[in-house]
This record gives structure tokens, sequence and C-alpha cells, in this order.
């Protein structure tokens, strides 16, 4: 968040359609989130990397075409709403912490488990 502005990442490439769509769920989710009276006016930009390792986001309908975009989108047709919900939560979470004056929490995942001890390689 800059202000009044939100940059959503995301790290595939969204399709024209999938992105207006993430646009407008992020400025709604903006303006329900947000406590002043203003007029709600959010400035959102959806940004995705060429050749992302997470392949392509597209709308259920394009998915559901299996065009180029849709058969390359590897985590089938709900990975919109996956991306949406994620984004949404951030939003707001973003918001309310920004506007409350408090800084928003991140904490780094456990990795305890996941941890590769390389002494054991085989």
């Amino acid at each position: 968040r800059i202000g009044r502005l939100l940059v959503a990442c995301v790290p595939a490439e969204v399709t024209t359609t999938a992105g207006a769509r993430l646009t407008r769920w992020i400025k709604e989710t903006a303006r329900s989130a947000a406590s002043s009276d203003g007029d709600g006016d959010w400035e959102v930009i959806v940004t995705g990397l060429a050749n992302g390792y997470a392949g392509y986001v597209t709308t259920p309908e394009e998915y559901a075409a299996q065009r180029y975009e849709g058969a390359s989108t590897l985590y089938g047709q709900n990975t919109l709403g996956a991306y949406a919900q994620c984004l949404c939560e951030l939003t707001k979470d973003v918001i309310i912490h920004s506007e409350g004056g408090s800084e928003l929490e991140l904490t780094p995942a456990s990795t305890t488990d996941t941890d590769v001890d390389d002494t054991q390689a085989t």
C-alpha cells in the first residue's frame, strides 16, 4: 500500500479478464475495510511475472475453454478464486492495520519439518 494505491503481486501471468476481476474484488475489499468516510477511491495494480513458476491465472470460463492460457493454468479452474481469497484477506489486513496505526505482524512460516539437512545428503 502506498497511500490509496494497492499493489497486488502474483507469481504468475494473470489474464486481462482475471486481472480485471482481481482489481474489482480488491477495490471492494479495500472500500469495506477502510474506516474513513472518504469516497473509497482506491487504485489497484495487479502485477504478475511472465514465465512465472505458477503458470497462468485465468477465469473459470477461460480455463474451461482450454485455449493456451487456460491449458497452462497449472492449479485448475479455481486458481483465480484462491488468489483472490488470499489477496483480499491481505488487503483487509493491510488497510485495517495501517489505518489503526498498528504494524502488521509478519511471521515467517515454520521450517522445522521442511529444513533440509545437507549433511545427510546421499
